[in-house]
């Protein structure tokens, strides 16, 4: 690890009372950091896509799910992430560098007014410990309602492959919805 990441992870990094859980390596290329809150049902869809990718990006890439929600979450909202959770430790997806962040159960949730961007700061974070830093890693954000085609990840690595982009937004569209009032919200999100 070099010298800068080390002293952002000493004096800035999220990472207390936080844990990883899932597998133990640290010489990964990458690392897609992907916030859940209630989406048990579409997290199996993304990772279903994900899983669909080249084996060669796939065993250079960890995914870090960050199941989270605040002490006033409702009560449907913290049983579908502890069901979450449950059904990420019988990995299910043995294709995939997959692990996972408890910042949902008593004593881990985020703190009040703070939300999805301090669960994708905890993955970052967490994630920064996992790469290889003889390359040059790379941080990727998706949501947990997010599908992906089978050549993503290869898209990615080719395009940081010239050596000349340091960053790059890729376009998208969250999954239609039949209600007509969610339809709406998510056009207008968009």
């Amino acid at each position: 690890m070099n010298r800068i990441i080390g002293k952002y992870l000493k004096n800035r990094a999220t990472i207390s009372p936080w844990a990883i859980a899932g597998m133990g390596r640290s010489d990964f290329s990458a690392a897609i950091i992907i916030p859940a809150l209630a989406e048990r049902e579409s997290l199996s869809l993304t990772l279903d896509c994900l899983s669909l990718n080249s084996v060669e990006c796939l065993a250079q890439t960890l995914i870090i799910v960050v199941v989270n929600n605040r002490l006033d979450v409702s009560p449907a909202k913290f049983v579908d992430n502890q069901n979450t959770l449950r059904w990420l430790e019988s990995i299910p997806y043995p294709q995939l560098n997959l692990i996972w962040i408890d910042a949902s159960s008593k004593g881990l949730e985020i703190p009040a007014g703070d939300g999805v961007g301090l669960a994708r700061k905890i993955g970052f974070d967490a994630a920064l410990q996992t790469l290889d830093w003889k390359v040059d890693p790379l941080l990727i954000s998706l949501d947990g309602d997010t599908l992906v085609d089978r050549n993503y990840l290869s898209t990615i690595f080719d395009h940081f492959s010239a050596g000349e982009n340091r960053s790059a937004v890729i376009p998208f569209q969250h999954q239609f919805s039949p209600l007509p009032e969610q339809e709406a919200a998510i056009r207008h999100y968009e």
